[in-house]
């Protein structure tokens, strides 16, 4: 049996970015605080394990994120796919 790869950390990272979150100085034993640009929210993102994220660990910002309102985010996290970053980059065609 083959396993699913991991998220990296900065899959999550760029996804957060993306939807309008930076990500602050304030840090928690378990996590760090990312804030919405627009709507001034505050998300707690769990720390990785060792630059990577479980899928079960991913659940967690995806409640949190539905709890203050962004449905949008919630989403965007729970279709994480690992499979991204396996994927080659496409080489050029050749010149017919």
């Amino acid at each position: 049996m083959i396993s699913l790869p991991l998220v990296t950390e900065l899959q999550v990272h760029e996804i957060l970015r993306e939807l309008g979150y930076d990500d602050t100085k304030h840090v928690t034993e378990t996590g760090r605080f990312w804030r919405h640009r627009k709507a001034k929210r505050h998300l707690l993102v769990p720390n990785s394990s060792d630059g990577f994220y479980p899928d079960w660990l991913l659940d967690d910002p995806a409640h949190r994120a539905r709890a203050i309102g962004d449905q949008a985010t919630a989403e965007a996290i729970g279709c994480i796919s690992p499979w991204e970053r396996l994927r080659g980059a496409k080489r050029p065609k050749p010149p017919a």
